[in-house]
This record gives C-alpha cells, sequence and structure tokens, in this order.
C-alpha cells in the first residue's frame, strides 16, 4: 500500500492512477505546484518590470514581449506558436527563451525562425537560476502550451508547468492553450485567457494588454493563493516531522 503521494494537482493524480491502473484511496495525499517560492524579491516583482530582453534584443519602449519561455520543442507547441506568430502585430515581439544552451544552426530553431517569418527572436542563452525572475519579468505575455500527442503528463501539465509558477509570480498574465486547469483557473482569477486556435493568440494579447493592470495584479494574487511554493510544502513537511516525532515516542 502506498502511505503518501506528493503531486501537483488532482488532474495529474488521475493520470497518474490511470496509467498504474491503482487507485491511492486510502494514501495521504498532498498537492504542491511546481512553483517558486515568494521570497524577499516578491515584494520588489510587484511593482518593478526588468529589461532583460529589451536590453538583449534592443527593442524600444513601444514594443511588447510575448515570451514563451523553456524548451523550444514541438512537444510545447512552438512551432505553432511561431507560425501564428507570422501575422502579429509589429510590436508583439515573440521571443523564445531556452532553458539549455542551443545553437542558432539546429534544424529545428532554423524551421522556428522560418515559420515566424523571421519575426521570433531566440535567447539561447540559459541564465543562472537566480537571475529567472529578472527574466520572466522582461516579458508583458507569458505563452504556454502542450502538444497533445505527447500524453497526459504534457496535456495535465498545469500546476506541474514550471513557467506557469514564474510567469504569475513576476506579474505576467498568461495565455495559454485550452488544457486542462486553465479556463478554471483565468475564470477565478482574471490573470490569462485561453485559446482553441493558434490563430486566436493575438486577440488574447490585445485584450490583456487593454486591461494589463488588472491582469497583472490578478496574477500575483494568483501566485499568493495558488502557487507559493512554501504555502503547499509546509504542510507535508510538518506531516513528516509529526511522523517521525511519533515513530520515535
Amino acid at each position: 500500500l502506498v502511505d503518501v503521494v506528493v503531486i501537483q494537482e488532482k488532474t495529474r493524480l488521475f493520470t497518474l492512477e490511470a496509467k498504474l491502473k491503482y487507485r491511492f484511496d486510502h494514501a495521504k495525499i498532498f498537492f504542491i505546484p511546481h512553483s517558486p517560492i515568494g521570497d524577499k524579491s516578491f515584494s520588489y516583482l510587484e511593482t518593478t518590470k526588468n529589461d532583460f530582453f529589451q536590453n538583449l534584443f534592443s527593442l524600444s519602449s513601444s514594443d511588447r514581449v510575448i515570451l514563451h519561455a523553456g524548451w523550444i520543442h514541438d512537444a510545447m507547441c512552438v512551432d505553432k506558436i511561431a507560425d501564428a506568430s507570422r501575422s502579429w502585430r509589429d510590436e508583439f515581439k515573440l521571443v523564445l527563451h531556452e532553458r539549455e544552451k542551443r545553437s542558432p544552426k539546429e534544424n529545428f530553431i532554423r524551421y522556428v525562425s522560418e515559420l515566424s517569418g523571421g519575426k521570433a527572436l531566440f535567447s539561447l542563452e540559459p541564465v543562472s537560476f537566480n537571475r529567472i525572475d529578472e527574466v520572466f519579468s522582461s516579458a508583458h505575455v507569458g505563452l504556454i502550451a502542450y502538444d497533445k500527442k505527447y500524453g497526459g503528463g504534457r496535456e495535465n501539465a498545469h500546476k506541474a508547468s514550471g513557467k506557469l509558477g514564474q510567469y504569475l509570480k513576476c506579474g505576467i498574465p498568461v495565455v495559454a492553450l485550452d488544457l486542462p486547469g486553465y479556463s478554471d483557473m483565468f475564470k477565478q482569477y482574471k490573470c490569462g485567457l485561453v485559446f482553441n486556435d493558434f490563430g486566436q493568440i493575438e486577440k488574447c494579447i490585445e485584450t490583456i494588454l487593454n486591461d494589463y493592470d488588472t491582469y497583472r495584479n490578478e496574477s500575483i494574487r494568483c501566485f499568493k493563493e495558488e502557487f507559493d511554493f512554501e504555502k503547499y510544502f509546509n504542510p507535508f513537511l510538518d506531516y513528516l516531522l509529526s511522523d517521525k516525532e511519533m515513530k520515535i515516542t
């Protein structure tokens, strides 16, 4: 029997149970999102934007950074996003920031660039983790998409998506493919919009930018209530410590 399960959210628990053909009916379950800690930098991020990408790409003050952070791969629908971005307004700059060092000569990177009509901006040098807030907070809108063909783990990423919590921590509203969890969250917190067709992304961006302060404030509220790591990890830690004390006594 399984005594304890630690997982990001219910949809992933159901996916895991289906894959294992096992129900965790008698286990103690802790839902802990894949997210950063609301540390001492958090109050600073609530009111400040950085210029990381603006400086990197010499962008103007009127440009808007539309960020996809993470793996540049078709599992993240980066090719579909790039293709859609070809027709975006000129001031909407699609920035693809990688988690690992990549080369602009790679076939897929070149392919994505071609799909975007040469408009996509590639940030292929990963930064140290202590600069992650600087990177994310220089965006205006964050993008999230996963291709269902890669299985339930991708389709049900939601709170397992590290970029989601990081966007919200930095007050960056999100435009996400309509996969489980996002629509309900965006209804509870006005921190983003979902799309079903990649051609809808631009309209979502425009809607958010037209009421940006609301979406930004709601993003921070959502992070505080739903994603702050310590808030969800501490009960698990307390459980482990109490269990250890019981065994000692």
